[in-house]
């Protein structure tokens, strides 16, 4: 008989490989934290049947938990952990519907969610914790990814990309191939996701990936347009237009000629001034300098970011950007978080270089700061409302705040976070449609801000329902 472990899945056949992407989603363990191997961090093992965690290639009929280094294509297997704290029969696992039933046969202690705890059955999003040694996130992912041949994007595993992005999610990867299919093509386009995701980072990247990387990459937020002055930041104006004595000004749509016009915050442009921009948009590029009647043409692309529901934006403006592109949210690919949190960490001693002598292991030659545990398994289950940017905060209040040789929980870092609460499961829940579709608008789009204002376990409740309400 044939069982899908890790190592049977690099072996397939090519036929065997399209096939299994087709699969669900299936339960993962993802390395959060193991400072015995620090560069581990982010490999994941596939929990496709029965098998046990523990150090060494181990022994007997149950098959041990490999790790790998997944990736689109085929993923390059890492094998089993190697830390000395580890029992080499540590953790029995079994798959379930929603994630993994752990049984803890060893000797660290286990903790479920912080809680210690010798048998649970966990779920997307818990973390598992044997004590000073491993940090495991429960995922739930695809076994097999599409490749994405594109050699801008071969990079160390776990680093940033050619284009500053991080993250080795499926979610993440998602978003990368959508980059490079945007940037190979001319339609303008639209990046939409919630504050702090990174939309300015992946319209950077359209550019950079795009054959207009030769031209000019005019960037500017919309919402700092003066009112009165939108269609003059826009399209420019004559000299003593429209006072005599104002001085002769381009435009960004004139600056961004032969290149790509990156325009943040999209959503805050009025109707009047979205009404000014569709001619511009459609095929041609034509335009009016302000005090001159004469017709100019501009051959740029417009990638346009925001963070509002689409149908705040005018229906025949939103027509004109033919590409689409959404930017997961934070808690949608949580298994970055740790990855984020190393890049992060390097931005933060860059300004803060008294950091380094801190936190910084003598024997260190790179970054990766002497953190607890238990920070990175609290920052994992904490409710994300604006992102990367907000992790980003509060790693600064922990790194602030820790008195000791470790990044640690402050009561300052603690009085920061939220939790989703655990109060409902679905059979409990009688939420009609209306109900959720206003709970979704009021969130801006976003499931989980959605769910937790209405008092559902996660986001993942809530998608349950919305598919039973036909959403």
């Amino acid at each position: 008989m044939v069982t899908q472990d890790s190592t049977q899945v690099v072996a397939r056949a090519p036929w065997a490989r399209a096939q299994q992407r087709l699969r669900p989603p299936e339960p993962h363990l993802v390395i959060a934290w193991y400072p015995h191997e620090p560069a581990r961090v982010g490999q994941s093992a596939l929990v496709a049947s029965p098998c046990s965690l523990g150090r060494g290639a181990g022994a007997g009929d149950v098959r041990r938990l490999e790790f790998m280094e997944q990736r689109p294509g085929v993923p390059h297997p890492t094998g089993s952990l190697q830390a000395p704290n580890i029992s080499r029969n540590q953790l029995e696992i079994t798959p379930t519907r929603d994630g993994v039933r752990v049984n803890n046969v060893g000797r660290c202690v286990l903790r479920y969610n912080g809680t210690p705890i010798q048998s649970v059955e966990a779920q997307l999003g818990d973390t598992l914790t044997l004590e000073d040694t491993l940090v495991l996130l429960v995922d739930r992912r695809r076994a097999l990814w599409p490749e994405l041949s594109d050699p801008r994007f071969e990079f160390p595993f776990g680093e940033a990309d050619s284009c500053g992005i991080i993250g080795e999610s499926e979610g993440i990867w998602e978003l990368r191939q959508r980059l490079v299919q945007a940037a190979q093509g001319t339609a303008h386009v639209l990046i939409h996701g919630p504050s702090g995701a990174g939309k300015e980072l992946a319209g950077r990247a359209i550019h950079k990936l795009s054959e207009r990387n030769r031209g000019p990459l005019v960037a500017r937020n919309a919402a700092t347009f003066p009112h009165t002055l939108i269609d003059a930041e826009l399209f420019g104006c004559e000299k003593n237009y429209p006072n005599v004595g104002s001085p002769a000004r381009a435009g960004l749509i004139a600056e961004a000629n032969g290149g790509t016009l990156l325009l943040d915050e999209m959503g805050e442009l009025p109707e009047a001034q979205q009404t000014h921009l569709l001619r511009v948009l459609d095929s041609g590029g034509e335009y009016q300098t302000l005090g001159d009647p004469r017709p100019r043409r501009s051959d740029l692309r417009v990638v346009g970011m925001t963070n509002r529901p689409l149908d705040e934006l005018r229906p025949d403006f939103l027509a004109r950007f033919a590409v689409r592109i959404e930017v997961p949210e934070l808690s949608e690919r949580l298994s970055d978080v740790p990855l984020l949190m190393r890049g992060l960490w390097q931005r933060i001693v860059n300004q803060q270089p008294a950091l380094r002598e801190r936190f910084l292991p003598t024997d260190s030659d790179g970054f990766e700061p002497l953190t607890e545990p238990r920070l990175t398994e609290l920052l994992l289950r904490h409710v994300y409302v604006h992102n990367t940017r907000e992790l980003e905060r509060l790693l600064r209040i922990a790194s602030s705040s820790s008195e000791g040789r470790f990044v640690a929980v402050s009561p300052e870092l603690e009085a920061q976070l939220r939790f989703e609460i655990p109060n409902a499961q679905v059979s409990d829940i009688e939420l009609d449609k209306d109900t959720i579709e206003s709970a979704l608008k009021a969130a801006g789009g976003s499931p989980t801000r959605a769910a937790v204002a209405l008092g559902l376990r996660n986001r993942h409740v809530l998608y349950r329902l919305m598919k039973k309400h036909g959403l």
